[in-house]
């Protein structure tokens, strides 16, 4: 789950394998980014020429962060596989 950083034999500078944990929030976070770029050119539009976005637009942006920034610190706090499968892929039923 988490990274290792580590020597390799003959050789002097460390290398770090990318854990899951490293692995999955850096895919939330782009996908984040991929949901936020359809409508990041109202937020560079209000701070070029105060022109206003949509309360709505504002609305699911902050839902996108939001979003990304709880499965982030949940899988932050994983400690097991099993708790990092529940973030990552959780496991519904019919009718959920």
């Amino acid at each position: 789950l988490e990274d290792v950083t580590e020597t390799p034999e003959g050789q002097t500078e460390p290398v770090t394998t990318k854990g899951l944990k490293s692995q999955w929030i850096a895919q939330n976070k782009q996908a984040a980014n991929s949901q936020l770029a359809s409508t990041d050119w109202m937020v560079i539009r209000k701070a070029e020429r105060d022109v206003a976005i949509p309360a709505e637009v504002i609305a699911e942006r902050a839902a996108i962060i939001a979003d990304c920034t709880a499965k982030e610190a949940a899988i932050t706090a994983a400690t097991t596989m099993d708790e990092f499968l529940a973030v990552v892929a959780p496991v519904t039923t019919l009718g959920e």
